[in-house]
């Protein structure tokens, strides 16, 4: 890791990147190891928080630290705010779980099953405890046959959607209905299969995930999940190709738990061989390339060598090591374009420079890329 102080004061330092090396590190580290030894300053633990709450590790990096780093000191201030963003994540899954027990019990009662996706499962069964994985919504995937009377039953506990489409419009537009929001805020997406990119074999996926489903507990209802091995490929063609890397850190992480918990049960033929069934091999590849590379997560070699294609382009991992570690703009996004409207006197360039920072040409490059086979 470098850590050359910067001599100009105006810059941090250190880099974005060393402090993410220093965030996986220490969330990767060991009780038997030792705590990597670097003296931070108290700048340095507060730009450590912010970039660990940014991308959504914030109370794993204070468990962590907690656990395997007790001696550690953190400065109170930077402690304290570790301590607000647990607090506030535990407080906000304990609703969600509270809403998704709810949910689960009216559709077991109407004969409706489900398999929990996502942030709820991973929080309750695959992470140590519910309260280290923020949740943003509940993702649920239900049968394609079930999507009306689902529809049906989350109307009728008062959530709502945003349009009035018919089931068949929905499915044709997007792997899950428009979601549905209570007058909590609390968002529910209904998928039947796991991804818009997958149309072409949907029905095919959507019968794998079910035939290999498991039986778990969750938000005290007995459910379904994914398998570990359809989670692993979820998780993996999640962050590529709906995130784009952005925020990927928690997406990692919640790579390196799945590969934890199940490490003794995951078939890594059957992941090879779904990624080629699905067309999907080179999504797959590029995150679990990542993941053994910055985390020392046991992918076997000869998996990414089979998931490599002849035709890689080995320029893209360039392309993304540079995207997941590159300096953010510390302005927030409103006043960035509420700075570049006020700046020009022609509105019409302000769009275009608006459109430049909503739209940058690499993402968009980079999706039909990864996608694309």
């Amino acid at each position: 890791m470098n850590h050359e102080i910067q001599e100009n004061k105006q810059e941090f330092r250190l880099k974005r990147k060393d402090y993410i090396e220093w965030i996986n590190s220490h969330i990767m580290l060991d009780k038997e190891q030792d705590s990597p030894s670097v003296s931070l300053t108290n700048e340095d633990w507060q730009n450590l928080y912010n970039i660990a709450l940014e991308e959504g590790v914030a109370p794993y990096l204070y468990y962590c630290l907690k656990k395997s780093a007790p001696n550690l000191s953190v400065p109170p201030q930077t402690k304290q705010k570790f301590v607000i963003a647990s607090r506030n994540v535990l407080a906000r899954n304990t609703v969600l779980y509270h809403e998704l027990g709810k949910i689960l019990m009216l559709f077991s009662e109407n004969g409706i099953p489900v398999i929990v996706l996502k942030g709820a499962y991973l929080s309750e069964i695959v992470y140590p405890h519910n309260g280290l994985r923020p949740m943003g919504d509940i993702d649920l995937l239900v049968k394609e046959s079930d999507l009306h009377r689902t529809q049906e039953k989350l109307l009728e506990m008062g959530y709502t959607q945003s349009k009035n489409l018919s089931i068949e419009d929905q499915c044709a537009k997007s792997h899950h209905l428009i979601p549905f929001t209570n007058r909590d805020a609390i968002m529910v997406e209904i998928h039947w299969t796991l991804s818009r990119h997958l149309h072409s074999s949907s029905k095919i996926v959507a019968n794998g995930l079910w035939k290999r489903a498991r039986s778990v507990n969750i938000a005290g209802k007995n459910v379904l999940a994914l398998s570990p091995e359809h989670l692993i490929l979820h998780l993996c063609f999640h962050t590529s190709c709906h995130h784009l890397y952005i925020l990927w850190l928690k997406s990692f992480f919640d790579i390196v738990e799945v590969t934890r918990h199940y490490q003794y049960e995951i078939c890594w033929d059957y992941v090879q061989q779904c990624a080629r069934s699905w067309n999907i091999c080179r999504s797959i590849y590029i995150t679990l390339h990542f993941v053994k590379e910055l985390l020392r997560v046991d992918v076997p070699e000869r998996v990414l060598v089979t998931l490599k294609q002849e035709d890689f382009n080995l320029g893209m991992i360039n392309l993304i090591s540079e995207k997941i570690f590159a300096e953010r703009d510390k302005t927030p996004m409103d006043q960035r374009l509420a700075q570049l409207w006020g700046a020009n006197r022609s509105k019409a360039k302000a769009i275009l420079q608006i459109l430049k920072i909503a739209f940058p040409p690499k993402v968009i490059i980079f999706r039909k890329y990864i996608i694309s086979q």
